[in-house]
């Protein structure tokens, strides 16, 4: 019993809900887990923020590394389909696959899409198509730019990616 009556105390001191302590009836509980506000200024208010303009740039993965089938094993085609397909007879070997004509005329369309947007959107919104070919690479790199109030620049770039050929990429 001696030592019960010793551990009594140390029971108390550790947990107000151990089983030999005393109740903790009418005391504020303290709970140390509880977070903490976020110090800093007021949140921007949802008019600021719509209205506000941004400048998005984001990559199209254009299917643009996607090389043509060999002549020579197709069976049947349309004419156009083998001519989009195929570089002319007369170009050299060593052409890069985005220049086929297929690849080149998507290039084309989104350019002329970027240009329709910003003519038509009467200075609201500008849209930009930038194509590189890295040094590193044989690939074509291809950004659109957007700038605009937010939400229009967000509606735009999904338009751009559903509507254009992008290649299926494994993540």
């Amino acid at each position: 019993m001696n030592k019960l009556a010793n551990m009594r105390p140390w029971a108390e001191r550790m947990s107000p809900n151990f089983g030999m302590s005393r109740s903790s009836m009418g005391m504020p509980v303290i709970n140390p887990h509880q977070k903490v506000a976020p110090q800093g200024g007021p949140p921007i208010a949802a008019t600021q923020a719509a209205d506000a303009l941004i400048y998005y740039s984001f990559n199209v993965p254009f299917a643009s590394d996607l090389a043509g089938p060999d002549t020579e094993d197709i069976l049947h085609a349309t004419a156009d389909a083998v001519l989009r397909w195929t570089h002319p007879e007369d170009a050299p070997d060593d052409v890069p696959v985005h220049e086929l004509p297929v690849h080149a005329d998507n290039l084309a369309r989104l350019r002329k899409y970027c240009k329709d947007i910003t003519q038509q959107s009467a200075g609201a919104l500008e849209a930009h198509v930038l194509s590189t070919v890295p040094k590193n690479s044989r690939n074509q790199v291809t950004t659109v730019c957007l700038s605009g109030p937010s939400e229009l620049v967000y509606r735009t770039r999904e338009t751009i990616l559903n509507d254009t050929p992008l290649s299926l990429v494994g993540l």
